[in-house]
């Protein structure tokens, strides 16, 4: 019997658009004073270490004029397709703000990835970290031709992560991944 994983991929949808942290991430924008992320150039570091902030007014390290993004990229991307062979392939979209997870194929992903249902399944509840899994050697993965900032790169495996976090936070999920394969 094979199983069914809409059910898996319909949840996943809902915890996406819920989470807090990514929405956060995909709405946040660089206004010099709220920030915590890296979207590309120089590091600002916050707080009072050995290292000014970075500020318009003095700017020694050329933030103003660094390649880098004011704010996401991600809005009305493709950001991840997921392929599991013989088991399930989805792509992970971000439309106006709120994530879709379909079961297509992509165009242009961010970030795309076959990997074993095993080690998939492993990775999903919690027995690899998700960058470990990534690199296994059974894993195939490419990534998209346009350049994305580091922030955007750590929002799409924060969405990874969401795997995880959606069978830890969800008994029926925890069982679902427990029982499948």
């Amino acid at each position: 019997m094979k199983t069914d994983f809409s059910g898996f991929l319909s949840e996943y949808e809902n915890f996406l658009n819920k989470d807090e942290e990514l929405q956060r991430r995909i709405k946040l924008s660089d206004n010099f004073t709220d920030r915590d992320v890296f979207f590309g150039g120089p590091c600002c570091l916050p707080g009072s270490g050995p290292y000014p902030r970075a500020s318009i007014a003095y700017d020694p390290t050329n933030w103003a004029k660094a390649k880098g993004y004011s704010k996401s990229i991600l809005d009305g991307k493709e950001l991840i397709e997921i392929e599991v062979p013989d088991a399930f392939y989805c792509v992970i979209k971000l439309s106006k703000g709120k994530f879709e997870v379909k079961k297509e194929k992509a165009k242009d992903p961010c970030l795309a990835f076959s990997m074993p249902f095993k080690l998939f399944k492993e990775m999903v509840l919690g027995k690899h970290k998700i960058i470990w899994a990534l690199s296994d050697k059974s894993v195939r993965i490419k990534s998209c031709k346009q350049g994305i900032s580091l922030s955007d790169w750590t929002t799409i495996l924060e969405i990874l992560v969401c795997i995880q976090d959606l069978a830890e936070m969800n008994p029926e999920m925890w069982r679902f991944w427990e029982t499948c394969g």
